[in-house]
């Protein structure tokens, strides 16, 4: 199983968004690849849901919101161990 080159993956945008190609026929065409048919399932899933090949992006996350979410999640805790006993 070989992995997917960009260049992999802009041919295979191209010609899912102008031919309609499923996974199975770019499998077909590109024997010789050797790529996972499941691999090409969710590429093509990325591509019709977003029209994008690029990976989700990471969210930074705020370390004031993390503060915050950490107090608000002990005084939960707090408040249903005292109210338990």
């Amino acid at each position: 199983m070989a992995p997917l080159t960009n260049d992999d993956k802009i041919l295979i945008k191209i010609l899912r968004l102008e031919k309609g190609w499923s996974a199975v026929q770019v499998l077909r065409d590109f024997s010789a690849r050797n790529w996972n048919r499941s691999t090409l399932w969710y590429l093509i899933k990325r591509i019709d849901t977003t029209g994008n090949i690029d990976r989700k992006k990471s969210v930074a996350v705020d370390d004031d919101f993390l503060e915050l979410l950490q107090i608000s999640n002990l005084s939960v805790v707090s408040y249903a161990v005292v109210h338990r006993i």
